[in-house]
């Protein structure tokens, strides 16, 4: 917290005098100074927060005790700072080699060699010797970009089917988690990512929220998730596929998400199609757009919990902010020309979304989106997993699920069960919090 410093030129300059001096002392690579370096990050995002929030309530009309305060002063101030936390080392994983190439004016391939080292090898160490990679080359990257680590915690396998979760510690002390989840072709995985630490949507069948949203992760944070748990695989295995559905909105993350989407598709990083890549949201209509706009190959899934508006707003609080109609109209821009069939995901709540009723307006919605679009959706109906001891729903019974997927299979279009694994060990849909209490880490303030 930024406690005893004055928000006027003078104040922040002050404040930016001892955050330079302390990113300089940080600039190593141990977890202790990336814990450092964040912290100083983040009170940077604070004090410009500060700013905008005074300048959308217009504050700076007046004086302020004896200084005037001076809002173009105090983003000079920033950006300069921002320019200096810039230099510290940065982890390397959130990087595309191209860009590495063109900001350090170094040789793209052996930067391709390099980064492939790190990903696929699980190189630690930039500035160690590497075949067809020059000691120049090595030390441009070494002097700015470092090996990011998330440190695991906890490592725990299901005893119900192979699923396996990875509780993971952040550098400033959060944890986040992360499933690997087996695929039907033998020796493929998909990774299901964390975007954010904690959420903020406050979806009621979901356990990540009821903790609120800490920060979103940067996006060599869920890009580190696949890394790991591609080094956690059998030999001869692979991850052929990521799902954005661990803890966190990724659209409430948007530019995160997309980097770490282009980084994990290059061929010299972790390859993995991005087709193969599903991002799943509660239905953020600005971000489905902005995905258009980055002309990503990802699907979209997206979280109906009931297409009767009153039932919806009641389980996802989103509605009352965007619509499930909006949601749908920014998926079919979203759609158009990618050759994808929509993927809607359904939790099964007995007594509350199951009804005929239910079904039937889902079964409508369904309907409409396929004609739209040209391609009948895809629809998951996902079982409900416990969330905790104050649980507020109960999973539908085997028949009641059975029933509602009778009424939907009517409609001539695809509806299955979709199988929700790791539920012994809370991996499963909707249970994923990082309940271990994070242990204290470095102070970012001395």
């Amino acid at each position: 917290m930024l406690t005893g410093v004055q928000l006027n030129a003078a104040g922040v300059a002050t404040e930016e005098n001892v955050l330079r001096r302390r990113t300089s002392n940080a600039a190593s690579n141990t977890p202790e100074a990336e814990s450092k370096t964040h912290g100083y990050q983040q009170r940077i995002t604070r004090l410009a927060d500060c700013v905008a929030l005074m300048q959308m309530k217009s504050y700076a009309r007046g004086p302020w005790g004896p200084n005037r305060l001076n809002l173009s002063a105090i983003r000079l101030v920033l950006n300069g700072l921002s320019r200096h936390i810039g230099q510290v080392s940065a982890a390397i994983q959130g990087h595309l080699p191209e860009d590495l190439a063109l900001s350090l004016d170094g040789k793209l391939t052996e930067i391709r060699r390099l980064i492939a080292a790190v990903h696929q090898r699980n190189l630690q160490d930039l500035a160690l010797p590497l075949a067809q990679v020059s000691k120049a080359t090595r030390a441009k990257l070494s002097a700015k970009f470092h090996v990011g680590r998330l440190e695991i915690v906890d490592a725990q396998s299901s005893t119900l089917d192979p699923f396996m979760k990875f509780a993971l510690r952040t550098t400033d002390g959060h944890l986040i988690e992360t499933v690997r989840i087996p695929l039907e072709k033998a020796g493929r995985f998909s990774v299901c990512v964390s975007s954010q630490v904690g959420c903020a949507i406050g979806c009621r069948f979901c356990k990540t929220t009821q903790g609120g949203l800490v920060r979103n992760l940067e996006a060599w944070e869920i890009v580190e998730q696949v890394r790991i748990v591609r080094q956690s695989l059998p030999k001869g295995s692979r991850v052929s596929g990521v799902v954005f559905q661990g803890m966190g909105e990724p659209l409430a993350n948007l530019n995160a998400v997309i980097q770490a989407v282009n980084v994990l598709s290059h061929p010299a990083c972790q390859s993995v199609d991005q087709k193969a890549m599903t991002i799943c949201t509660s239905g953020l209509p600005n971000g489905l757009l902005r995905l258009k706009e980055a002309k990503l190959r990802v699907r979209i899934g997206l979280s109906i919990g009931s297409a009767i508006t009153e039932t919806r707003r009641a389980l996802m609080p989103i509605e009352d902010r965007y619509t499930l109609r909006e949601s749908i109209e920014a998926l079919v821009v979203y759609l158009k020309g990618t050759g994808q069939s929509p993927m809607l995901a359904y939790t099964l709540l007995s007594g509350v979304n199951t009804s005929k009723s239910n079904a039937d307006a889902l079964r409508q919605l369904a309907l409409d989106l396929g004609q739209r679009c040209g391609r009948m959706p895809r629809l998951s109906l996902v079982a409900y997993n416990p969330i905790g001891a104050q649980d507020p729903f109960l999973r539908a019974t085997e028949a009641e699920a059975e029933e509602f997927r009778n009424w939907l299979s009517s409609a001539g279009f695809p509806v299955v069960r979709r199988y929700s694994g790791g539920s012994d060990i809370d991996a499963a849909c909707g249970q994923l919090a990082a309940k271990r209490a994070a242990q204290s880490a470095p102070s970012a303030s001395g």
